[in-house]
């Protein structure tokens, strides 16, 4: 808009202005930034440590009864995953389970938003369920497999539901297992000091009905989910689904 022609002068008059050109070390410099911009990126990222968590998973439990697969809906594929699966069955209690597991492989940068958007506080309120409760996190530890869950209470038509959320990131921290932070400007520059990019991502969600208490469910996901949890290679696993593969299994 700035460049053109003003009210009363003619297309023809403004292009009869003879052009000028940037000076040579104007383009030079330019030019000399944006290298150095690409070249220092790849450079900072390159000297990041390796990734060090052990993958990871799940050994789905297809002998339970009413062990039934959720088929990947088109919308949920917008995900982008790598692979998944989605399944629910009754445990011997007589306690409904859902869970939802979905893979993305190193490379994708968007993976991060990804993993983080199919969250239980953002998908169960928009079906009905109303949220009553946080609590502390859940820690599963399996040999190097260390993972920590957020643990919900959601209700729906007054029954509990508990949900228990992990997004997991293919590099190891010191210390305990932490929950995943939400991807907000400050976790994004974070992210970019620590040098985390293009990291492997997992997310893995449980939701349990027909348990009434808190400690309960969580004592009853810790034993089920300790031991379906199984050490992992990078590689994709003939038990997963890929994500163009809807209602469909592989075993």
């Amino acid at each position: 808009m700035l460049l053109r022609p003003k009210a009363g002068r003619s297309l023809a008059a403004a292009e009869s202005h003879e052009r000028r050109r940037l000076p040579g070390w104007v383009t030079a410099a330019l030019a000399a930034w944006v290298l150095f911009i690409a070249v220092g990126t790849d450079l900072w990222y390159r000297s990041a440590k390796a990734p060090s968590a052990a993958w990871w998973r799940v050994e789905w439990p297809e002998n339970q009864p009413h062990f039934t697969e959720i088929p990947l809906t088109p919308k949920v594929r917008e995900l982008e995953f790598d692979l998944g699966r989605q399944a629910r069955w009754k445990e011997d209690d007589g306690s409904d389970w859902t869970m939802f597991y979905y893979r993305w492989l190193p490379g994708l940068a968007s993976s991060r938003n990804f993993a983080r958007w199919h969250n239980p506080e953002t998908c169960l309120p928009a079906i009905g369920f109303k949220r009553v409760a946080e609590y502390d996190p859940t820690i599963i530890r399996n040999g190097e497999i260390e993972l920590a869950f957020q643990t919900l209470r959601f209700d729906l038509n007054e029954a509990p539901c508990y949900v228990f959320f992990c997004v997991w990131e293919d590099r190891k921290e010191p210390g305990e297992p932490k929950l995943p932070e939400q991807w907000t400007l400050g976790a994004r520059l974070r992210a970019v000091l620590e040098r985390r990019r293009h990291l492997g991502q997992q997310m893995l969600e449980v939701v349990i009905t027909g348990i009434d208490d808190e400690k309960a469910a969580r004592a009853a996901f810790e034993r089920r989910i300790t031991a379906l949890l199984r050490p992992d290679s990078i590689l994709p696993e003939t038990d997963l689904i890929p994500a163009n593969a809807v209602g469909k299994t592989s075993n």
